[in-house]
């Protein structure tokens, strides 16, 4: 399975925990939304170990896409040390839904 696919995968279940208004659950789709992150960045830069740092230093900051998703992407790593709210949760999904079709994109004209 792609890093892709598996990164599609662990948001569809991010979108499902987060439906359920628990909090509980609103944490494990962090982790499912973090793990996503993780798959689409490593799937950008072609390399296992990302970081933020690695990361930043890969992207084009004349994309929009690329620029948010970096701003944003040393959050995410803090977004799982503490307990956020729903609506903070909520926005880190559709960015990093947004970046996952970004790459997903990207990958797909790159093989035309």
């Amino acid at each position: 399975m792609s890093r892709i696919s598996q990164a599609k995968q662990k948001l569809r279940f991010a979108d499902y925990l987060l439906s359920k208004n628990d909090e509980q659950m609103n944490q494990s789709a962090v982790r499912n939304i973090f793990d996503a992150a993780n798959l689409a960045a490593r799937e950008f830069v072609n390399n296992e170990n990302v970081t933020p740092a690695l990361l930043r230093n890969k992207m084009n900051y004349n994309s929009p896409e690329e620029k948010a998703f970096s701003d944003n992407f040393l959050l995410l790593w803090k977004l799982v040390s503490a307990e956020q709210d729903k609506d903070t949760i909520t926005k880190a999904y559709n960015m990093v839904k947004a970046f996952v079709k970004f790459v997903e994109e990207r990958a797909a004209n790159s093989e035309i």
